[in-house]
């Protein structure tokens, strides 16, 4: 009987399947049941639920690593983090909370800037006022 292209397909993905699970003894059992198969077209999706399932537990074995879940909590820390101060600071910008609004504007003289805290030296400023032109 020749193999045809759906076979060999089946096949090497079976081999990378057995290749990638992190115990062996699971792979030569898909291999195994992938010799029972004898429709080319079902061995071929066995193979790449094999190939999904074989990724699945090696993702899951690399998660039982201290290092990998301390990476994971710190990225789920900062996700929440960005996602709590960035409407907190839109808010501030907003109601003009503690001088976010009057940072120097480049395109006024120093009359015209307004007044408050300087993000720059940490001080606050009173400026004047330029008079309004009647």
């Amino acid at each position: 009987m020749s193999e045809t292209p759906r076979r060999r397909a089946a096949q090497a993905l079976m081999r990378h399947a057995a290749r990638i699970m992190p115990r062996g003894d699971w792979g030569k059992a898909m291999q195994n049941e992938l010799q029972a198969i004898d429709d080319d077209h079902v061995a071929l999706r066995w193979a790449f639920g094999c190939v999904i399932a074989g990724y699945g537990e090696r993702m899951n074995v690399m998660l039982q690593t201290w290092y990998a879940r301390s990476a994971l909590a710190c990225l789920i820390v900062l996700l929440a983090l960005r996602e709590f101060f960035a409407p907190l600071l839109i808010f501030a910008y907003r109601t003009q909370h503690l001088g976010l609004r009057t940072l120097p504007d480049p395109g006024r003289t120093q009359q015209d800037q307004p007044e408050g805290f300087c993000l720059r030296c940490g001080r606050h400023h009173t400026m004047l006022r330029a008079a309004s032109k009647p």
